[in-house]
C-alpha cells in the first residue's frame, strides 16, 4: 500500500502533467486532479494485478 505522503507527490506530479498537457488553462484544476487520481490507482491496481500473478506463477 503506497504511503499517504508519497500518493500526495505521485498526485501532484500527474495533476501537474494533465494540467500541461491541456495546454496549461487557467481553470479546471480540480478536473485535473481527479484525472490524476484515476491515473495512479489504475496504475497501483496493475501492479497489484502484476505482483499477484507474479506470486501464482511461483511453484513450490
Amino acid at each position: 500500500m503506497m504511503e499517504t505522503d508519497q500518493r500526495q507527490q505521485w498526485l501532484q506530479q500527474l495533476a501537474y502533467q494533465v494540467w500541461e498537457a491541456r495546454g496549461r488553462p487557467h481553470d479546471g484544476h480540480q478536473q485535473d486532479w481527479r484525472v490524476a487520481e484515476r491515473l495512479l490507482d489504475a496504475e497501483l491496481a496493475l501492479r497489484h494485478a502484476d505482483d499477484t500473478e507474479d506470486r501464482a506463477d511461483v511453484k513450490p
